[in-house]
């Protein structure tokens, strides 16, 4: 008879028998798949006992009747066929991987498939999602279900592993989470919306951020799976916080990028930016969740904005704050946002910014010069000297104001700078400093100057007994 020596069968005296286990080993080598057949009835009929249970026989015997009916077929000879045959999982991924469009064709292999979802199960211990995409190829096969299914643990275990790399910052391919989805269906994402919700409050602005990027792991991994129906199909309060933590961003990076735009914008630009200002607010309206932060960036873009629209004609500044009064009366406001645009747009616009008066031209030179008697020499000399005499007794504010009138914005900013130095107090140099910085295009220099004009007025308005002092000088 034959027996195992090894690792192949080999003539025997005595006759030997092999467990059901055994026998299984030796179907996984298609050159043994004739003598395992012969081995398998003998065993049946004289030794029954050792195949176990009437269930493992029908499983065993139909495994090795489908190999060697596909091995002796001669359409079926390729190599991914070959290594199926052999239950060699990375031979088989890595074979199939090269087939492309062909999956259609294992179909009728799939109960000898079952293989891979044992050596699938053999890499979760310890967690390694790199050890696992290979195995996402299967999602492509028609009906895969027929033998891949995982136990609800398994899926749970998985959900952990991939949501303890996002926590830790670990980014996954797009199409390798894609095709993990398909593959592990449903249970998957319900084990991963478990674990994910629980740490979703939208309590502290400070944690919105690590919470939008869970909450998005969990939407974009359904939205793999559901599509379209995506908003109706995902667990809903899971969704409805993405939906609310996004709003919030959304609305914080426009606020910023608007405040920006507003500090730089020209005339024409600027009175374009209202409607987009005023669409902001309204999304900063329907924002449920806490937003203390958010509140105190739309404030600043409103201030910034008011301060700005000092800048421009009283016509300018008369239809501005039409608009924003319509806007104020029509809208069910926050009390601080209204409160700024009152005071900031309705009555800050009405405000002139202080500056200084423009000192008397001294008279003492010209009536010095009057007594020369060269009159034709001070008809040349007279103008140019009271040029130079009015430019070295002028504040260097004034000084600044001429310059830029002349297109000469370095020196206009550095003395404006040197005007700020003196008198810190007044929120007109800082603006002059923005407009020139934005020219120079150093907007971020301009913004913060911007910025520092506006806590001076902020300032002023909350001391006015102090601003009347600094007027008075």
């Amino acid at each position: 008879m034959i027996a195992l020596s090894s690792g192949v069968f080999a003539q025997e005296d005595a006759p030997v028998y092999f467990s059901a286990e055994q026998l299984t080993v030796f179907q996984k080598e298609p050159e043994w798949l004739e003598r395992t057949l012969e081995q398998f009835l003998k065993t049946l009929i004289e030794q029954p006992e050792l195949l176990v249970s009437e269930e493992t026989v029908d499983a065993l015997g139909t495994r090795i009747y489908m190999k060697l009916r596909l091995l002796n077929d001669p359409a079926e000879k390729g190599q991914a066929w070959m290594a199926i045959l052999g239950e060699n999982t990375e031979e088989t991924l890595r074979q199939l991987a090269l087939e492309e469009t062909r999956f259609s064709w294992y179909r009728p292999v799939y109960p000898l498939m079952d293989f891979l979802v044992k050596d699938f199960r053999k890499t979760l211990y310890p967690f390694d999602f790199q050890k696992l995409v290979p195995y996402f190829l299967i999602s492509q096969f028609d009906g895969f279900e027929a033998f891949f299914s995982l136990t609800n643990e398994e899926h749970y275990h998985i959900a952990k592993g991939v949501l303890n790399g996002i926590v830790n910052n670990q980014t996954y391919p797009e199409h390798s989470l894609k095709a993990m989805v398909k593959l592990l269906d449903e249970k998957y994402l319900r084990a991963y919306a478990s674990l994910v919700q629980p740490m979703i409050s939208a309590k502290s602005e400070v944690d919105y951020a690590q919470e939008l990027r869970l909450a998005k792991s969990y939407v974009d991994q359904a939205g793999y799976l559901y599509g379209e129906e995506l908003s109706q199909k995902a667990e809903p309060k899971l969704y409805q916080a993405f939906l609310s933590l996004a709003q919030y961003f959304s609305c914080r990076e426009d606020a910023l990028i608007v405040e920006n735009r507003v500090a730089l914008a020209s005339q024409d630009t600027y009175l374009s930016l209202l409607p987009v200002v005023l669409e902001l607010i309204d999304r900063y309206e329907q924002i449920t969740i806490n937003k203390e932060l958010l509140e105190n960036a739309l404030v600043s873009l409103i201030r910034n904005y008011g301060l700005k629209t000092r800048l421009f004609g009283p016509e300018i500044t008369e239809e501005i704050q039409r608009k924003w009064k319509s806007y104020s009366d029509t809208h069910d406001l926050s009390p601080m946002i209204l409160k700024t645009i009152s005071s900031d747009i309705l009555e800050g616009g009405n405000r002139v910014p202080v500056t200084l008066p423009t000192p008397a031209t001294p008279t003492a030179a010209v009536s010095w010069i009057k007594r020369f008697q060269w009159r034709h020499a001070l008809v040349i000399a007279l103008p140019i000297l009271g040029l130079l005499l009015l430019m070295a007794l002028l504040p260097a504010s004034l000084k600044a104001k001429v310059a830029k009138a002349f297109g000469r914005k370095e020196k206009a900013l550095a003395l404006f700078q040197k005007a700020s130095f003196s008198k810190p107090e007044v929120a007109e140099y800082h603006v002059q400093m923005a407009i020139l910085l934005g020219l120079l295009h150093r907007e971020e220099e301009a913004i913060q100057e911007y910025r520092i004009a506006t806590k001076i007025l902020s300032m002023s308005e909350n001391n006015p007994g102090s601003t009347r002092r600094r007027s008075s000088r």
